[in-house]
């Protein structure tokens, strides 16, 4: 009988120590799973004289607007920028310099920034999209201590009058050392309407 009231302790103990070990096992799965999935802080696209470093949007709109003398100065105030911001990421700054001066059959320009002023990616994308699709997202991918960038594009390639389908082209962009980098892309059908 005694020996009955030490292995009912026993396993007590047993099943206190199997389920503090388990509770610390879960707790570790899911703080992983939480923080390989953090996504970045996007809040959209902004004025850039309010959302960026006014030195960084000063030497942006030097490095990629030419004007001629003939045209216009480019008003700063229609500039906009998508800053990425995230908690395990260095700060990136994408620039829409948002005037037909920087835009041809190709789409328009569209540079990305780090926070010190050092450009990393300029791309022709055309901006027209179904809605909710956006141009640039972030994907849960971080290199070198930058988020990957997914950049969205309609496919022309698969574009047909006669086929209504709509093909998305989705491109994941990395930094690689010195700017960033394609590493895959990825088409996929949309609905029509969307």
């Amino acid at each position: 009988m005694w020996w009955q009231q030490i292995w009912t302790k026993k396993k007590l103990t047993l099943v206190a120590i199997g389920a503090g070990l388990s509770c610390v096992f879960l707790f570790f799965l899911l703080l992983s799973l939480f923080v390989g999935a953090e996504k970045s802080n996007t809040t959209g696209w902004q004025n850039a004289a309010v959302a960026a470093p006014q030195e960084l949007v000063r030497q942006a709109v030097e490095q990629n607007y030419l004007s001629a003398p003939e045209a216009a100065t480019l008003d700063f105030n229609r500039v906009k920028v998508l800053p990425i911001k995230a908690s395990k990421s260095k700060p990136l700054y994408i620039f829409d310099f948002n005037t037909p001066n920087l835009c041809g059959i190709g789409g328009c320009l569209y540079a990305v920034y780090t926070e010190d002023g050092t450009p990393i990616l300029r791309l022709m994308l055309q901006n027209k999209l179904p809605k909710n699709v956006p141009l640039f997202s972030v994907s849960d991918k971080f290199n070198s201590g930058y988020p990957c960038l997914v950049i969205s594009q309609l496919n022309p390639e698969k574009m047909n009058v006669r086929d209504p389908k709509i093909w998305l082209m989705k491109s994941l962009y990395c930094y690689s050392g010195s700017g960033f980098t394609l590493f895959n892309n990825s088409i996929t059908e949309i609905a029509a309407g969307r």
